[in-house]
């Protein structure tokens, strides 16, 4: 039976929610009508940042790392909800 190590599994997470922020910023550049393709974007790489800083701040023991990580992860959370409220044409504040 194979091992799986969950610190490696968390920043490999982070590094394909970085990837995923990375072409939907790309994709925005390409065409900057469509707003939702860069919050969403940043909404992933938000992510990416906050779990990394969450795993960094745990292993060295360091609780202002680990809050901004749970910060940036709140953040997250707030474009998505942007992002989906302006795909469905609804205001957001």
């Amino acid at each position: 039976m194979m091992h799986l190590d969950v610190p490696t599994l968390m920043v490999m997470g982070s590094l394909v929610a970085a990837s995923a922020g990375a072409v939907l910023l790309v994709a925005w550049l390409q065409n900057r009508k469509i707003s939702i393709l860069a919050l969403w974007g940043l909404a992933d790489i938000a992510t990416a940042g906050g779990v990394f800083s969450l795993m960094l701040g745990s292993a060295l023991r360091q609780p202002l790392v680990t809050a901004f990580g749970g910060s940036l992860l709140v953040l997250a959370q707030g474009l998505i909800w942007k992002a989906v409220r302006t795909f469905d044409a609804k205001p957001a504040p």
